[in-house]
């Protein structure tokens, strides 16, 4: 299952392959799709959607990043693993994207970026990113995005997850 949410969802983008490797009432403890690049705005609370939102930014034609499986290990019940991933994304979609609501919050925490304004979460994430002059190319900014974290499984699919996703 972990390989196919790697190959098929995370690097391939497969919409499809989400239904059936997570179930409807999935929750996700830790969301990376907390970032609120996702058109409208919208803020993660972690549900199966937010899955659908977050593959839908990854095929992008701003965005290219490739996500492999270091180490993996589970019982069945629960999948273990350590997961790694590194490419790039066009500065202008980080620089224009932002929310349009922000949420209830005043700020809010993103792996090693610590807490972030929710008054202009994609500028904080952008100067943060760009403060570092060999991660910029061109229009590009890299990124090397790392998590340790574990999914509980229910009937043959995804049920939750908990592990912090990092940027660097």
């Amino acid at each position: 299952m972990l390989d196919r949410y790697v190959s098929e969802i995370l690097n391939l983008c497969s919409l499809a392959s989400i239904n059936d490797l997570f179930a409807a009432s999935f929750e996700d403890h830790d969301p990376f799709c907390l970032l609120p690049i996702y058109d409208g705005g919208r803020f993660a609370s972690g549900t199966r959607e937010d899955v659908h939102f977050f593959v839908q930014f990854l095929a992008s034609d701003n965005v290219d990043i490739a996500f492999s499986i270091e180490r993996a290990v589970g019982d069945g019940e629960c999948v273990g693993y350590r997961m790694f991933g590194e490419g790039y994304i066009r500065t202008l979609s980080l620089a224009t994207r932002g929310p349009k609501v922000p949420p209830a919050s005043t700020s809010f925490t993103v792996g090693n970026f610590g807490e972030i304004p929710s008054s202009a979460p994609m500028e904080h994430l952008f100067r943060q990113l760009t403060n570092e002059p060999h991660r910029v190319l061109g229009d590009r900014v890299h990124l090397e995005i790392s998590c340790v974290g574990m999914f509980h499984v229910r009937n043959n699919k995804f049920a939750s997850r908990y592990g912090p996703w990092l940027l660097r």
